[in-house]
C-alpha cells in the first residue's frame, strides 16, 4: 500500500510554490519539498539561497493572504489545509516597525 504522506528525511513535509507581487526577483515557477517544523526565518533561508542574493535580504510569507508567523504545520493545521497540494506561498519585503512607531 502506497503511502499519501509527504515523508522526508524523518518528517513530514509540504510542496510550496513561491511568488511575489512585490520584490523584483521571482522565484523559479517550481515546488519546493518544505518540512512542515520550518518557520518563516527558514522560509527566509529558501528564498534567500535560491535567488542567490549576495546580502540575504528578510521576507515576509503569507499564505491566502494571512502572515505566516509559526511552523508551516501550526499555519497549516488552525486553518484545515491540505499538506499534499501545492501550497502557493507569497512573499514580500519584511515590514519592521521602526523604534517608537505604532501599530
Amino acid at each position: 500500500m502506497a503511502s499519501t504522506d509527504n515523508n522526508t528525511e524523518g518528517g513530514f513535509s509540504v510542496p510550496l510554490s513561491f511568488f511575489t507581487t512585490t520584490c523584483d526577483q521571482q522565484m523559479p515557477e517550481t515546488s519546493f519539498s518544505t518540512p512542515l517544523t520550518t518557520l518563516p526565518e527558514g522560509l527566509n533561508v529558501l528564498v534567500n539561497s535560491v535567488l542567490d542574493n549576495d546580502q540575504a535580504e528578510d521576507f515576509d510569507f503569507l499564505i491566502n493572504d494571512e502572515y505566516v508567523t509559526t511552523t508551516l504545520e501550526k499555519f497549516l493545521r488552525k486553518r484545515g489545509m491540505n499538506y499534499e497540494e501545492i501550497v502557493n506561498v507569497e512573499y514580500t519585503p519584511a515590514m519592521q516597525a521602526q523604534e517608537g512607531s505604532k501599530v
